[in-house]
Formats: structure tokens, sequence, C-alpha cells
């Protein structure tokens, strides 16, 4: 499976822990009080939503040319600015004003982009067609620095085994 279906069934992965975690937290007015009320609480559940994806991302496969990281999370960003655009086009002038699933044209962003969206709600960005056009791009972003970083922990115990073979044929 390729890292750009494998990041998709990632993301979906993520769409439903993000709704699952949502859920939990508006079934009481006192947790849902509580935790959007507290700054520090919100960016706590931001800080787990990225790294669901930092830790998801750790599952990309490394056997593809370093060069093609960045491309891994294609279609997620395609899938997420066609949702998008046929949101924007539909509803032009009213796009940000009509609430999740409110209307057909949002529908698809609204449930597609979940995690990205919640993020901006709880941050306080979420009124900003740049803040959710540039969300579109987070999850591709943080799968790139994920495959980095495990290319550079891989990298790391190749030449740590290289060392101890060197020191074994002494």
């Amino acid at each position: 499976m390729n890292n750009n279906l494998r990041g998709l069934l990632f993301h979906i992965i993520v769409i439903i822990a993000t709704f699952a975690l949502s859920y939990f937290i508006n079934l009481s007015e006192d947790v849902r009080n509580l935790i959007y009320g507290n700054m520090v609480f919100r960016i706590i559940i931001v800080i787990l939503i990225l790294y669901m994806y930092f830790l998801l991302g750790k599952g990309m496969t490394k056997r593809r040319p370093p060069i093609e990281d960045i491309l891994t999370g294609n279609l997620i960003i395609f899938i997420s600015l066609l949702s998008i655009g046929v949101a924007f086009l539909g509803l032009r002038e009213k796009f940000l004003e009509v609430g999740p699933g409110d209307s057909y044209y949002r529908f698809f962003m609204d449930m597609f982009m979940y995690p990205e969206l919640y993020i901006l709600k709880l941050i306080g960005f979420y009124e900003y067609l740049e803040a959710i056009i540039a969300s579109a791009f987070v999850p591709g972003i943080i799968y790139f620095l994920s495959i980095k970083k495990s290319r550079a922990v891989i990298k790391r115990k190749k030449r740590i085994e290289r060392k101890r073979m060197r020191i074994n044929e002494k």
C-alpha cells in the first residue's frame, strides 16, 4: 500500500478518534465547560490530535526514496481542498456563517476535515477561510516530519550497528 493511501486510512482513524473524543467531552455540561473554558485543556487536546497524526505517520513506509516523503499527504490535501472548494462555491459569502452539518455543500468538508476544524475551533481561528485552507496541509506536514524523524532513527541505529561490528572485528 503506498503512503498516500496509508495516510488517508490513518486520517480516517484520526477523524474517528477525534469525533469520539469530542463526543465524550460534550456528554456532560460540566466537563464541556471545564475543557472548553480553560485554554490549557484546549491546548492539550490540540497536541493530542497532532500527536496522533505523528504516531500514525511512523507507520508509513520508508522504502520509498526520501524525496517522496513530502508527497505523503497529497491525497488528503487534494480531497480537503476539493471539499473546501465545493463548499465555498456552493455557499459563497455564507461559507463561514453556516455551522457544521447545516449545509449539503459543507457536510463532506466538515466530516473529512473534522480534526483540523476541531483544532481551529479550539484555538479560535474557525472563522477564517485562510486558516481552514492552511489546515488542509496539516496532516501532510506532520506525516512528512514523522517519516523524517523515523528515517533519522533508522540511520542512527544503522550507524551504531556498524560501530559495533567494527569493534567486534578488532
